[in-house]
């Protein structure tokens, strides 16, 4: 028994086969051999293999017999059953038992799981995809940290598992690990590169890491193997945007939501790239329908606050904006755009706070120089207008408008200087 259990649990599940497969079936040990069969079986996913080698042994007597009979309620779908059966039961081997025996998702059993893969890791021996099981476990309850560490110390025990590579990496895009992501995703194709979703994941890694056209590349070979694939059309889409390819992007974000209907990530992406290409109507109607299941999204409030304010719709911009600042009070570029809608509606105090507080969050922000400017010339500061206005151009001295504002800044000038020759001494 013990070899086929050492073969097993560096993951050469043939040998372990041909380990047990080698006890008569008569033996006084034939029973435990069909038992662990049935076992690598059950954990391989191969049910029908299972069901036969632990109907063998349920046949017989002894604790793998009672073990067996336990696992075959669980694959006849009665979990509840089977972990009640092996609740008292001692060894690994019911510890593993019970934590594939659990079938919810609820933070309870899902630790009761971990558990089980506690107890059969510090009993047993370290099988590769004991670690493994127990991180995916670890990630549906959130710890991260713990799910990575589990699938490295899998890996160091069967190096060329594909699925706990993909895994790791998931999780390390999870943490904006993206570069360690991209590792994994890339050593995951080497063993599979059939699969569609790592070429996924790599793709959505690279545009992470600002390789939009290697992303492009990644993802149109993901559509490939798989066409409709929602997660590719959208991260292609996010990658063409990056590249400011937006019919393409459109089409791509167009297949997804067709696929997808509603889907509030594709349609913000959507409504960003219709903002971009001038479809101003079009990106409200998409920022409309991401409000409508995310009320409180900052990025669609901003988002919708500025479109509202190009279609000239000022209050509508301000209420969304108003939003987003009772959330995020230090938001530059929120305030720097309600100051716009303020000063076309008059608040010209409103805009100037406004600016003034985007400013000092955000100092090397030309844009927001060159508003500062332009109201503080209409409250007649004209010294604070030109010199607001001086920062905007050692900002961005090509500006296309640097000429006329060169003129205004020499008339705040003289408008400032004759303010001061005018005021009583």
């Amino acid at each position: 028994m013990e070899l086929g259990i050492l073969h097993w649990a560096v993951g050469d599940r043939e040998q372990a086969r041909v380990a047990w497969g080698a006890v008569p079936a008569g033996a006084p040990e034939g029973s435990a051999a069909a038992f662990y069969r049935g076992l690598e079986a059950l954990c391989d996913r191969r049910g029908g293999e299972s069901l036969a080698d632990l109907g063998t042994a349920a046949r017989g007597t002894g604790l793998e017999a009672r073990l067996a009979r336990a696992a075959l309620a669980g694959l006849r779908g009665e979990p509840g059953a089977a972990r009640e059966a092996l609740r008292d039961e001692p060894g690994w081997e019911a510890a593993l038992l019970r934590a594939l025996a659990t079938r919810s998702e609820a933070r309870d059993a899902l630790a009761a799981c971990i558990a089980d893969y506690d107890q059969a890791l510090r009993d047993g021996i370290p099988f590769a995809w004991a670690y493994h099981n127990r991180a995916v476990a670890k990630g549906r309850l959130g710890d991260v940290a713990g799910a990575i560490a589990d699938y490295t110390t899998a890996l160091r025990v069967r190096p060329g598992s594909h699925e706990s590579l993909r895994n790791r990496g998931l999780h390390r895009y999870q943490t904006a690990d993206y570069r360690a992501a991209l590792e994994d995703f890339d050593a995951a194709l080497r063993l599979r590169p059939q699969e569609s979703e790592s070429w996924t994941h790599r793709g959505s890694a690279r545009q992470r890491l600002g390789d939009n056209p290697g992303a492009i590349e990644d993802l149109t070979s993901a559509l490939r193997l798989r066409p409709d694939d929602t997660d590719a059309l959208h991260a292609r889409g996010v990658a063409r945007m990056a590249l400011h390819q937006f019919p393409e992007a459109l089409e791509d974000l167009d297949a997804a939501l067709r696929l997808r209907p509603g889907d509030p990530e594709s349609l913000q992406a959507r409504a960003t790239a219709r903002r971009a290409g001038g479809d101003l109507p079009g990106a409200r109607d998409d920022y409309d329908s991401v409000l409508q299941v995310r009320p409180d999204d900052l990025e669609a409030l901003s988002g919708r606050g500025l479109v509202r304010q190009h279609l000239s719709d000022h209050a509508g911009a301000l209420a969304d904006l108003d939003r987003v600042l009772r959330s995020k009070p230090q938001d530059a570029s929120a305030l720097t755009t309600r100051a716009v809608s303020r000063r076309t509606l008059g608040d010209l105090d409103g805009a100037l706070a406004d600016l003034r507080a985007a400013v000092q969050l955000r100092p090397d922000h030309a844009e927001t120089h060159l508003g500062l400017g332009l109201v503080q010339r209409e409250r007649e500061a004209w010294a604070e207008a030109a010199a607001s206005l001086e920062e905007f151009l050692r900002r961005r001295p090509t500006d296309r408008h640097a000429a006329s504002l060169r003129g205004l800044i020499e008339d705040c000038r003289a408008r400032a200087a004759g303010a001061a020759g005018n005021s009583p001494r």
